[in-house]
């Protein structure tokens, strides 16, 4: 007479075999889309900052540097619907350094609240094709 752990054996394995493999198929690879834009603050280009992209549903997100015109630009950008927030450029860490690197400060003039995402009220809705934003503070 066989017990039951042998009659189930089977069906185990074929579940821990198959259904991996299974879910394995298809394509895994999310849907993106270039975004590119300008900040402006008080009708000047902001500059020496980034711009960040955060999907609170996903968790995706895009940073870009802001260059000496206030543009961005990225090329591959999960689509949806974005809070978008401004700071400071990423700090240098020397290498060798110990220790937290230095806070990195605001660039000037930048008021705090568009560093906070609930705050911020800045919104972006990334399609799939081309978009282009303009962020004027």
């Amino acid at each position: 007479m066989k017990n039951r752990s042998t009659k189930a054996f089977p069906l185990l394995w074929a579940v821990l075999t198959i259904v991996p493999m299974v879910a394995g198929c298809g394509p895994n690879e999310v849907p993106t889309a270039p975004i590119s834009g300008t900040v402006t603050l008080a009708g000047e280009p902001l500059t020496d900052a980034t711009i960040l992209f955060y999907d609170k549903v996903s968790g995706a997100g895009a940073t870009c540097l802001l260059d000496e015109s206030g543009g961005f630009a990225s090329e591959s950008v999960p689509l949806g619907n974005y809070q978008v927030t401004i700071g400071p450029p990423p700090t240098e860490h020397a290498p060798g350094a110990t220790g937290m690197p230095p806070m990195p400060e605001l660039p000037k003039k930048l008021p705090r609240k568009y560093t906070i995402g609930s705050q911020s009220g800045l919104t972006a809705k990334v399609e799939a094709e081309a978009n282009q934003f303009t962020f004027e503070l």
